[in-house]
C-alpha cells in the first residue's frame, strides 16, 4: 500500500509543478545521456548506443529530443567535452 501512496504523492508533486511523469522521466534519461556523453568514456560508445542504453530506441528520435532539450545534438555535446 505504501507504493501506491508514494506514486500518488509523486504524481501530485509533479502535477503542481506542471510536469507530467512522462516528461520528468524523459528529462532524467536525457540528463543521464548528457552526463555519459561528456564523461571520461564519452567516446567509447556511439551516440545511438548511449541513447538506446537510456531507453531511446531510435537514434534519430534521440537526437531530435536531445537537441530540443539542450539546443545541440548529442554528437555536438560530446564534441564540446571531447574535442578531436
Amino acid at each position: 500500500m505504501v507504493g501506491r501512496t508514494a506514486a500518488r504523492l509523486l504524481y501530485a508533486v509533479l502535477a503542481r509543478s506542471g510536469i507530467s511523469l512522462r516528461d520528468h522521466v524523459r528529462a532524467q534519461r536525457l540528463a543521464e545521456c548528457r552526463r555519459e556523453l561528456a564523461g571520461p568514456h564519452g567516446r567509447a560508445r556511439t551516440t545511438a548506443v548511449i541513447g538506446r542504453r537510456w531507453g531511446f530506441a531510435d537514434a534519430a528520435h534521440f537526437s531530435k529530443v536531445f537537441k530540443r532539450a539542450y539546443g545541440m545534438t548529442p554528437r555536438d555535446w560530446r564534441g564540446l567535452h571531447h574535442p578531436r
